[in-house]
């Protein structure tokens, strides 16, 4: 698997993520999470039509982020 499509996929789902901060006595204010695709990424599933599929013992996936310049770690 490339990891132009991994990084495509994960910047897919991290820009549905949301996250809530509880304010208050119980009020709830959805808040947008900024995501950025990963610096690099590794996996030794089967590459399966795009996706890894980690179906073996010992298979893994890791996802490597550098800090931003100026972003909070």
């Amino acid at each position: 698997m490339s990891t132009h499509n991994a990084r495509g996929r994960c910047l897919m789902a991290g820009a549905a993520l949301l996250a809530l901060a509880t304010l208050g006595a119980g009020t709830a204010q959805a808040q947008a999470v900024a995501v950025r695709a990963p610096d690099n990424f590794q996996a030794t599933g089967a590459d399966i039509a795009g996706w890894t599929w980690l179906r073996a013992d010992g298979n893994f996936a890791e996802w490597t982020w550098n800090p931003a310049q100026g972003a909070p770690r």
